[in-house]
């Protein structure tokens, strides 16, 4: 995956992609309404992943550009709301829920 391609961390990589402006393409998955929750977390994580060690204050702004941080938010937001329905209904998370908050 693309977030394997820049983990390690691999400055080149994640140079790259960036140029390449994957952190657009990454923003209309979390802006697309039709998304799952599993999808658009693994496109946060291909963003976490761009940043992995950088250091390089210019990439974090190429990013940043790129980004609807208010479209993180409201998917936080919808994630945690969910989580919090169920709990207050008294039911479990599932296993598939517990491991994906165990790993985000």
């Amino acid at each position: 995956t693309l977030t394997e391609f820049c983990q390690g961390p691999c400055p080149k990589n994640q140079q790259v992609l960036v140029a390449a402006n994957v952190p657009a393409d990454v923003n209309r998955v979390l802006q697309e309404q039709g998304c799952t929750i599993q999808l658009r977390g693994a496109a946060i994580k291909t963003l976490l992943s761009l940043l992995e060690g950088c250091a390089d204050s210019s990439r974090a702004a190429a990013i940043s550009r790129s980004v609807s941080f208010s479209s993180i938010r409201v998917i936080l937001d919808d994630v945690w709301d969910h989580i919090k329905g169920n709990i207050n209904a008294g039911l479990q998370l599932t296993e598939e829920q517990e491991e994906v908050l165990k790993n985000p």
